[in-house]
C-alpha cells in the first residue's frame, strides 16, 4: 500500500473513521495516475452524481495479445490495491453503509430503505430475486449470441433512475451501471 494511501488512511482514523472527499478524490487520481506511469493511457473515471466513483469498466482488448492483456489487468489492480482500495471501501461504506453489513446484497436493500428510495416492505429476498432474474437474462442474451440489450428497468421494482438507487447500488459493488461507453482503451 502505497504511503499516500496509509496517511489518508490514518487521517479518517482521526475523523471517527471517515474518509474526507478531498482523500477520496486524491486516492482515485492517484490511482490513474499510476496507470498513467505505467505507460497506459488514463483509464475512465467514472462517476456518479452522489460523488462515488466505480472502479467498474470494460477494457477494450482489441489488438492486444493474451500476455497484454494480462499485462494491463495486472497493472491496473496493482494500481487500485496500492492508491485506491481501502479508500474507497471506507468511503463507500460511510456513504451506503454505515452498519458495515458484510452482506452486499443486505447493505444494498438496507441503504435503498434508508435513503427512501425503498419501501420498507422491499426485501432482501426480492432484491436478490430481480437482480438474478436480470443476470440470467444477460446469460442468456449471451450464450444465444444475440446482441446484448442491458435493459434491467424491466426486472427491477426499484427505480433505476433514482439517484439514491444508484447511490446505494453502486456503492455496495453493484455493475449495474457500466456501460459499454464506458470502455478503456489502454493505447490509445
Amino acid at each position: 500500500m502505497a504511503q499516500t494511501q496509509v496517511d489518508m488512511l490514518r487521517r479518517a482514523l482521526e475523523h471517527d473513521g471517515v474518509v474526507s472527499a478531498a482523500d477520496y478524490e486524491q486516492a482515485w487520481s492517484n490511482y490513474r495516475q499510476c496507470v498513467v506511469d505505467k505507460g497506459y493511457n488514463a483509464p475512465p473515471a467514472v462517476r456518479y452524481g452522489n460523488g462515488l466513483y466505480s472502479p467498474v469498466f470494460t477494457t477494450d482488448t482489441n489488438g492486444l495479445t493474451q500476455e497484454q492483456d494480462l499485462k494491463v489487468s495486472e497493472d491496473t489492480s496493482t494500481c487500485f490495491m496500492e492508491y485506491t482500495i481501502s479508500v474507497d471501501e471506507m468511503y463507500r461504506y460511510a456513504t451506503a453503509n454505515p452498519d458495515m453489513l458484510t452482506d452486499p446484497d443486505e447493505a444494498t436493500v438496507d441503504c435503498l430503505q434508508r435513503s427512501k428510495a425503498a419501501p420498507t416492505s422491499y426485501t432482501v429476498a426480492q432484491y436478490r430475486k430481480e437482480k438474478a432474474a436480470y443476470d440470467q437474462d444477460l446469460s442468456q442474451q449471451y450464450e444465444s449470441g444475440t446482441d446484448v440489450t442491458k435493459d434491467p428497468d424491466k426486472f427491477y421494482t426499484i427505480s433505476l433512475d433514482d439517484p439514491a438507487v444508484v447511490t446505494c447500488m453502486v456503492a455496495n459493488g453493484s455493475t449495474l451501471f457500466s456501460t459499454p461507453e464506458q470502455s478503456w482503451k489502454p493505447f490509445g
